[in-house]
């Protein structure tokens, strides 16, 4: 006798008869593949924001249509009709209809997209809170209000933020946004929720600064980016001398408000900064750091000098005096000489005043890079001082300057994306990360990047020259770089970068690629400016003697060249190791037919600046020396270090000795057409 079933399995078995349970599974797979391509395609494709709940009412909407005509309707291999009631088929000794092995195989493959993409939705969830976590705890200071009478107090109320900056940036286990990026959000109309977005944070320091006499107020409010809700405020009404202990409460509450884990060693190290009891020697010093800021070092330098002047113990007023000599001399700026030794000085009393500090230990570490090429010991103070500062985004962007210099240039791209990530608007590391992918000759990513620079900062012309030169460099082809940078020909100077310091005749690069050499001939002799750089040092002599040596004029060329000698051999006299120096002094000996000179003062250029010991600024050596072999006429030798200079890292490109007039003796030469043919393969 059958056993007897209950309503709910004669229910069930009914189910499983009419496939409603194969077409929920199906349905179910179908719908969440289409939640998710949605969810993927939203954002790129500007969907607004009530999309996703739509699709989930139509997809819930067509569940119950999708049931309704499963249970009333069949598809069989007659077409479509309408289902029998159990008690119709009965008599046929089966309860059930057969399932066509078409049906079967669509629900396991369902069951299976529905578990795999429960999997990845899982996983993606839990990292994806992971991400919010840290988000969570994630900060940018911007601008504090000026609300003092006198205007020029503006550096007062930078130099506090600074100063916060600096506390939060020993905070672990907190992310902080650089000034850098900040600064553009004075007087901005934006909302907290749209600066929070574009800066990637979770939570907006804002606030005020009201000096006056010897007394101050701060007032500090801590608002959550999302929800615009205040987590933390205060307003401090003050003594001067009490501004350092108002700096610390504002970090620590900072750190306490976004509920980040503040350990016993980075609340000391906060409570402890180097800092000054002279109002004065402060005062001085925050003016120092603003002219800095501005790039007018030697008002820097004079600022720092008169805080040291007051307070003789002040120790972050001698790290970035020693900053402040550096970048003059690292820059070659306009009396540079003896800089080295100055910021040498100033860092050697720091620390014989207080080894720990990081500020102190920065600048050595800078000095290790800049000055002793000790990149070794640069790198391990940089990486000790991540430990202390991990917010701290020149760490990360001096690591990768270092590494660059030792020719790891993928770890050095990796290190500059991390300060990029905190200090997003910063130029100047976006720049360098463009540097390095042209020196690997990646022009793709340095065009990627580029554009992605001119999003954040439109105005940053250099961004467009990158594209320029990219697409120079890659292509060689004049007219495509300039309708791809959306440059104008006045735009492009002559360099390395295709930037010159002329400001009067930008397109010195134009005529100069064009070969409009009457121009440029023009242009030079009424010019005054010595082009220098890193990497170059060329007088106004030199490039006439350039220009009418590609014009074919040899005469005025080897009279020019001869001038240029006897300029550089003084500037020798006076910087005996200065590379730049040998290696257009060897361009000029190359013009004035004096070839065994010039090979050898080359030589001495590339002896000076070697790539192991200097990937960066080496392979310029190693290009100049190429171009003394073209200009005195030794083209195996030319040809050789082109081959040597297209196989490594470096500046020189195929679009390069495609355009460049410097190549223009070696085009007919089978061998030159050769090595382009298999560069560009």
């Amino acid at each position: 006798m059958p056993q007897k079933l209950s309503s709910f399995e004669r229910f069930w078995r009914e189910l499983k008869r009419r496939k409603v349970v194969h077409v929920i599974t199906v349905y179910a797979a179908v719908a969440f593949v289409m939640l998710q391509l949605v969810d993927m395609v939203s954002q790129p494709l500007h969907f607004p924001e009530w999309t996703q709940g739509f699709i989930i009412v139509l997809l819930c909407i067509g569940f119950v249509i999708a049931i309704f005509l499963s249970w009333v309707y069949d598809i069989t291999p007659a077409g479509v009709k309408k289902t029998k009631p159990a008690s119709a088929v009965k008599h046929t000794g089966h309860s059930t209809a057969p399932t066509s092995s078409g049906w079967k195989i669509a629900t396991y493959v369902s069951v299976v997209v529905i578990i795999v993409l429960m999997a990845l939705n899982f996983i993606g969830r839990r990292n994806l809170n992971a991400d919010i976590s840290k988000l969570d705890k994630s900060i940018a200071v911007l601008p504090f209000r000026n609300l003092s009478n006198d205007t020029t107090q503006l550096y007062f109320s930078d130099g506090i933020v600074e100063a916060i900056l600096d506390h939060l940036f020993k905070v672990g286990d907190l992310k902080v946004i650089s000034s850098t990026s900040t600064k553009r959000y004075r007087n901005t109309e934006l909302s907290i929720k749209e600066i929070a977005s574009e800066l990637g944070v979770a939570a907006i320091l804002e606030g005020s600064v009201q000096k006056i006499g010897n007394n101050v107020r701060i007032t500090a409010q801590l608002i959550e980016a999302k929800t615009d809700v205040h987590l933390w405020s205060e307003t401090y009404d003050r003594n001067l001398t009490d501004i350092f202990s108002i700096q610390t409460e504002v970090a620590e509450n900072v750190a306490k408000g976004l509920k980040a884990t503040l350990t016993s060693k980075e609340t000391s190290m906060i409570q402890n900064a180097s800092k000054t009891t002279n109002q004065l020697a402060y005062d001085f010093y925050l003016k120092g750091k603003d002219y800095f800021s501005k790039y007018k070092s030697l008002l820097a330098i004079e600022m720092y000098s008169r805080a040291i002047k007051e307070d003789s113990l002040f120790t972050a007023a001698y790290a970035l005096r020693a900053n402040a000599h550096l970048y003059i001399f690292w820059n070659k700026d306009e009396g540079w000489q003896g800089h080295d030794l100055l910021g040498k000085e100033d860092i050697k009393k720091g620390l014989k005043l207080n080894p720990e500090s990081s500020e102190i230990r920065f600048a050595e570490a800078v000095a290790c890079y800049m000055l002793d090429r000790d990149y070794k010991k640069s790198l391990r103070i940089l990486t000790e001082l991540k430990t202390v500062a991990p917010n701290m985004a020149d760490l990360y962007a001096y690591t990768s300057f270092v590494l660059r210099r030792q020719g790891k240039l993928e770890e050095a791209i990796r290190e500059l994306k991390t300060g990029i990530q905190l200090d997003p608007f910063n130029a100047n590391y976006i720049d360098n990360l463009l540097l390095t992918y042209q020196l690997l000759h990646q022009y793709d990513n340095q065009i990627k990047w580029a554009r992605q620079g001119l999003s954040l900062i439109p105005d940053y012309k250099d961004f467009n020259r990158h594209i320029f030169s990219a697409y120079l460099d890659n292509t060689g082809d004049l007219e495509i770089s300039l309708k791809e940078s959306e440059l104008k020909e006045e735009d492009i100077g002559y360099g390395y970068f295709y930037y010159s310091q002329r400001k009067g005749v930008n397109q010195y690069g134009i005529y100069y690629l064009t070969r409009q050499y009457s121009k440029l001939i023009e242009f030079l002799s009424k010019d005054t400016i010595t082009e220098t750089e890193q990497t170059t040092f060329h007088t106004k002599t030199f490039e006439l003697a350039l220009i009418y040596y590609l014009s074919g004029n040899s005469t005025l060329s080897k009279i020019y060249a001869d001038s240029g000698i006897i300029q550089l051999k003084k500037k020798i006299n006076g910087n005996p190791y200065d590379d730049r120096l040998f290696a257009t002094l060897g361009k000029c000996y190359a013009f004035s037919g004096k070839d065994k000179e010039a090979i050898a003062y080359g030589e001495k250029a590339v002896d000076l600046k070697p790539i192991k010991i200097d990937a960066y600024q080496g392979v310029a050596k190693e290009q100049d020396l190429m171009e003394i072999y073209i200009f005195s006429g030794n083209y195996d030798m030319a040809l050789n270090k082109i081959d040597f200079l297209l196989s490594i890292p470096s500046w020189l490109s195929v679009g390069k000795l495609k355009i460049d007039p410097v190549f223009d003796r070696l085009r007919n030469l089978p061998r030159f057409q050769k090595i382009i043919n298999s560069a560009q393969n």
